[in-house]
């Protein structure tokens, strides 16, 4: 009898212990789309790269995200599973100044000039854009 209460004081004392022993938070993915822009670098307080293949980026949740191409920054918006030139001109208007300014430069530095398979940022325009300044209300 006291080997089956030592067992289930075991198995309950387990069970509560969740088996974890780290708090620390989790790493999420973003995508910064207008279509997929694929490697622009970003930046948060504990993630910084470029983004993939997919326009992927690392944030933890609760996080402000900064793009930039070379030294041009665009406006920090806070991360989120999706992140698009609206978030950066903080509208839900498509016409809005701003967000077209945004997709006719990412468009402009296209690898393919095809903003259908995706936007991609080649080396040679990070290498370009030193000195560059992007200029919003």
């Amino acid at each position: 009898m006291k080997i089956k209460a030592l067992i289930l004081s075991s198995v309950v004392l387990l069970a509560n212990c969740g088996g974890g022993g780290s708090d620390s938070p989790s790493t999420l993915t973003g995508v910064f789309i207008d279509s997929p822009v694929i490697n622009i670098g970003y930046r948060t307080a504990t993630q910084n790269g470029d983004t993939n293949s997919r326009g992927e980026f690392k944030y933890l949740a609760g996080e402000t995200v900064t793009f930039f191409i070379g030294d041009m920054e665009f406006p920090p918006v806070l991360a989120a599973e999706v992140v698009t030139p609206l978030d950066m001109a903080d509208t839900d208007d498509v016409a809005h100044h701003m967000v077209i300014n945004i997709i006719r430069l990412l468009q402009s530095l296209d690898k393919d000039g095809d903003p259908d398979n995706g936007i991609n940022i080649t080396q040679t325009a990070k290498d370009n854009a030193v000195f560059w300044t992007l200029i919003y209300p």
